[in-house]
């Protein structure tokens, strides 16, 4: 995959993440599956996203991970990591004004 097709899978990955209401209590869960979906499309090719197997293999994989307590607590953290506001973000890079 060229970085140009990555590129716009890297896009289309924050403005899903972007879309999940902040009221939703699965949100962290979500961001983190839209990740998830983006390194297998990666991998697979990203025709296969509209493939109901695709879904289910994104599913299976998110269920095995979060069987692991420890892995778990990883996704969590990874899924607010996803969640941060980039105003937020840019904002903490951003040098202390004095």
């Amino acid at each position: 995959m060229d970085s140009s097709e990555e590129a716009k899978i890297r896009q289309m990955v924050a403005l899903r993440v972007r879309a999940l209401s902040p009221d939703d209590p699965q949100r962290q869960r979500k961001a983190f599956r839209l990740f998830l979906e983006s390194v297998l499309m990666q991998e697979f090719g990203r025709d296969r996203l509209g493939d109901k197997g695709f879904d289910q293999m994104v599913d299976a994989v998110l269920q095995r991970m979060e069987s692991d307590p420890q892995l778990h607590a990883a996704l969590r953290e990874a899924g607010d990591l996803l969640l941060v506001d980039e105003g937020d973000a840019a904002r903490a890079k951003a040098p202390s004004k004095r």
